[in-house]
């Protein structure tokens, strides 16, 4: 009787993993499928809680300024309690018909509460300024949730460099070896360009953090409001003062945090750039984690660093917005032009393209292991003590820095041609210089030691241990001070909302 072949199962992960001992991190893979098979939700969708907050503040001030009656206060702020619990539940949605987050819920209060009630919170605003202000509030919030993902970013950096100042490493100029260095310089590096990034997006942040509510149409209204207090309820430092200026350049804050971003995704491109290619022949200097690499779905001896390429591809896309968000309104005269509405689209994008990014390098680079026999291995290879041999005998040897780089030119080439070490060749070399000595055994084994080498490097910010030791407590100063910055701001924020819970409250009475 013949036997039935078994059957195989099918793969419970991705049909690459064969290689790939580890389980794949699920935010990985959905940092490099993007949208391949994931939804993507109505761009106001995004703005009803801020829409909300808006709503909640506005009419508490009209209440206050004596326009709205506190009874219909409450009735509008039950409504919007109504629209939160739908929407928490998964169960509001937004009709097309409508327009826009801003009529949907007013049309929700109608329904709910009648047209006498739902009238009134229009008062004294236009959805020009209420678009612009659930747009800051959108905007802080997703700043503040990548700058606090960002910093994790370079502190992960400043730990490696910490750990690794003394680990020697070839350093890469135009791809090609180049100069001894150390891995802890190499990942200090990077830390101090995020480190830069997240300062700018900080400074960004107290710019704006301002209320365009009360700008109404363009050119304020003459409804009693008060303005500043409405921003105090949703956490604003104070209010954009000048009505036109609100509307005319609503998308300039946009613009601003996209050029901070597109810098912050270019230095992020840099860095999975080297990770590519660290990781990969002729050079293996690390071993990125199963968890952060994807396979083939042919060839099963793949390890893909595809979030390094997703980063480089999103870099591109970062700065493809910046620049559209840039020209979106060229040329457009003062007040609200219809053009300023796809400024909303194009930030949206932006967070949702590269806002995970940092999370994913941060897991990346916390995971890899380093070769350290390979990067020192390496350190022999292509002649990168050549630089530092120049110098050493331009110091030494009280001659120009051109006399000393011509005469290791000619030693390089004399060491390839007669295969020789470089120290031989030297020699060889000032031996036809009369008056100049030639290099002792001291002398030649400090020039081929990297480690030797590398303590004379020890300029502010080069790769000598203390210098990056030190360059490392900088580092880590600015992160605390970055820190304790992004708290303060979530707290205000925290406090903002405190604030008007209890307001709510003490209407509800």
């Amino acid at each position: 009787m013949k036997k039935s072949s078994p059957r195989s199962k099918s793969p419970k992960g991705p049909v690459w993993g064969g290689r790939i001992a580890g389980p794949a991190g699920k935010a990985n893979l959905a940092f490099c499928a993007g949208w391949d098979v994931r939804p993507r939700p109505a761009a106001d969708l995004a703005l009803l809680p801020y829409d909300l907050w808006t709503n909640r503040a506005h009419c508490i001030m009209l209440m206050r300024a004596k326009t709205m009656s506190r009874a219909s206060l409450r009735r509008i702020l039950s409504a919007l309690d109504r629209i939160e619990a739908l929407a928490e539940s998964g169960r509001f949605t937004l009709r097309p018909h409508l327009e826009d987050v801003h009529l949907n819920v007013e049309a929700f209060v109608e329904k709910h509460e009648g047209i006498e009630v739902a009238g009134l919170m229009h008062t004294a605003r236009s959805r020009n300024d209420q678009v612009a202000t659930d747009m800051r509030l959108y905007l802080r919030e997703r700043v503040l949730e990548f700058v606090r993902e960002a910093i994790g970013l370079a502190d992960v950096l400043v730990r490696l460099a910490k750990k690794n100042a003394t680990t020697p490493m070839p350093g890469l100029t135009h791809h090609q070896p180049a100069a001894w260095t150390t891995f802890g310089h190499w990942a200090a590096s990077h830390a101090a360009a995020f480190t830069r990034d997240v300062r700018a997006l900080l400074d960004l942040y107290a710019q704006f953090n301002l209320s365009p509510l009360g700008a109404a149409a363009s050119f304020g209204t003459s409804w009693p409001i008060d303005r500043a207090y409405a921003a105090e309820l949703m956490g604003f430092d104070g209010v954009q003062t000048n009505s036109l200026d609100c509307i005319t350049n609503r998308s300039e804050f946009e613009t601003r945090v996209a050029a901070a971003l597109a810098v912050w995704a270019t230095h992020a491109a840099t860095l999975a750039q080297d990770l590519v290619l660290f990781s990969s022949p002729p050079w293996h200097l690390i071993r990125i984690d199963d968890a952060f690499v994807t396979g083939s779905s042919i060839m099963p001896q793949k390890r893909n660093p595809d979030f390094a390429e997703a980063i480089k591809a999103k870099a591109t896309l970062a700065a493809s917005i910046a620049g559209a968000l840039l020209g979106l309104t060229r040329g457009d005269p003062s007040g609200y032009n219809r053009e300023q509405q796809w400024s909303k689209y194009l930030t949206m994008d932006l967070f949702d393209e590269i806002g995970s990014a940092p999370t994913v390098l941060t897991g990346a680079l916390g995971s890899l292991a380093l070769d350290k026999e390979r990067m020192y291995s390496l350190m022999s290879e292509e002649y990168l003590e050549a630089a530092d041999m120049a110098d050493y005998l331009a110091q030494t040897r009280r001659v120009p820095f051109r006399a000393a780089y011509r005469w290791m030119g000619q030693a390089v080439r004399m060491s390839e041609k007669d295969a020789i070490p470089l120290v031989d060749a030297v020699n060889r070399i000032l031996d036809k210089e009369s008056s100049v000595r030639p290099l002792d055994p001291d002398e030649e084994g400090t020039l081929s030691c990297p480690g030797c080498i590398l303590m004379r490097r020890s300029s502010a910010g080069g790769p000598s241990p203390d210098a990056v030791e030190a360059h490392c407590e900088e580092l880590r100063e600015s992160i605390r001070a970055l820190r304790t910055e992004e708290k303060r701001r979530a707290r205000a924020i925290d406090n903002a909302r405190g604030l008007l819970r209890r307001t709510i409250a003490r209407c509800a009475r």
